[in-house]
C-alpha cells in the first residue's frame, strides 16, 4: 500500500457473493526488510516476508458472512501502524487466499472462477467513509422520531382514541363508551 495520508483510519475490505461456498483469508505481509528481527507471536516467517496475522486467520480482524475487513491506522509519516505489534511499518502488502469450503452436490457446475471485490477506504472512528451517509441519515430518522414523541403523546394519540370512539364527548373525557345490546324489531 503506497500514498496513504498521515493519522488516518483505514480498512481493507473484500466482498466476495455468499452463494458460493468459498473461505476468503485476508491478511498483511511486510516485506523482510521493514520486519523486526526475530518473530513476535502475531507473525509467522514466510518466504523471507513476514506475515501479519490480522483479519480472518488471527481474530484481530471482523468476520462478517461473505466479506472479510482489517482496519488498520497510519502515524505521522504515513506509514501503517499496527496496534498488535507496537510500530510502524512503510512497506505492507494486503495478501488474500481463497480455498473451498464445502461441497457442490454437482461439481461439475461448480464455479471456476471466484469474482469479488477489494477496497481500500478511510475510515473515521472505524465507520468507513462510505457509510457516513447513511450513519447521519439514521441519526437524523432518529431525532426526528424523538422530537415527534412529545406531540403524539399529546395530541396524536388523544385524536385517534376520539376517531376510534366515534368523536363523543365520554371518549374524550377518557371515559369507555357504555357497551348497548342491540334492539331486536318484533
Amino acid at each position: 500500500m503506497a500514498g496513504l495520508q498521515e493519522h488516518t483510519g483505514y480498512e481493507v475490505r473484500v466482498s466476495f457473493p455468499g452463494t458460493i461456498p468459498v473461505r476468503l483469508r485476508l491478511w498483511l505481509e511486510v516485506p523482510a526488510s521493514d520486519s523486526s528481527s526475530g518473530i513476535s507471536r502475531d507473525g509467522a516467517a514466510i518466504g523471507g516476508r513476514r506475515e501479519l496475522r490480522l483479519g480472518s486467520a488471527g481474530g484481530g480482524g471482523r468476520k462478517l458472512l461473505d466479506a472479510e475487513k482489517i482496519v488498520f491506522s497510519t502515524d505521522a509519516q504515513g506509514r501503517v501502524w499496527l496496534q498488535g505489534e507496537g510500530r510502524a511499518f512503510s512497506a505492507v502488502d494486503v495478501m488474500l487466499r481463497a480455498e473451498t469450503w464445502g461441497r457442490w452436490r454437482q461439481p461439475e457446475q461448480a464455479p471456476k472462477l471466484l469474482v469479488y471485490d477489494i477496497v481500500l477506504e478511510r475510515s473515521t472512528l472505524g465507520v468507513p467513509h462510505s457509510a457516513l451517509p447513511l450513519l447521519l441519515a439514521a441519526v437524523v430518522l432518529v431525532l426526528l422520531a424523538a422530537a415527534a414523541v412529545p406531540w403524539w403523546a399529546g395530541k396524536g394519540v388523544p385524536a385517534i382514541l376520539r376517531w376510534l370512539h366515534g368523536g363523543t364527548a365520554a371518549a374524550s373525557a377518557g371515559s369507555p363508551r357504555p357497551w348497548r345490546a342491540p334492539l331486536m324489531a318484533s
